[in-house]
């Protein structure tokens, strides 16, 4: 796994493709509900297994990592539209406490009318 990475003590880490598989897969059984160490050990397993066949370097992706993957992608896309939607909800609830804060315009009085406009209004109302 050295590898993969670099950095540490101190320093960003710098990670390549396949770290990063390595990592996406960890975070994936954690949010399945796996403890950290036990992800650890299942990931380090598959490797293991996928070192033994063969398997890792030659570009082939088997159909089980491939819904994996896509369990995985569509799980982020959740959370995403989650977060979202909270923030949506959020902007809502503020803007509804700064239309309670900011002060409501008077209403506007009718203006009295002159004994000339009422007169007029008494003669010319219809009947």
């Amino acid at each position: 796994m050295k590898d993969h990475y670099q950095g540490g003590n101190g320093k960003a880490y710098k990670v390549d493709n396949y770290a990063l598989e390595l990592l996406r897969r960890q975070y994936e059984l954690e949010l399945e509900g796996y403890e950290v160490s036990e992800a650890s050990r299942m990931v380090m397993q598959e490797q293991d297994n996928r070192d033994v066949k063969g398997d890792r370097g030659n570009g082939k992706v088997e159909q089980s990592e491939l819904k994996a993957k896509v369990k995985y992608l569509e799980r982020e896309n959740n959370l995403l539209r989650e977060r979202l939607e909270k923030q949506d909800n959020q902007i809502e609830r503020l803007n509804d406490r700064m239309d309670n804060l900011l002060p409501v315009p008077p209403e506007q009085e009718k203006p009295e009318a002159t004994p000339w406009q009422l007169l007029k209004n008494w003669l010319f109302k219809p009947r």
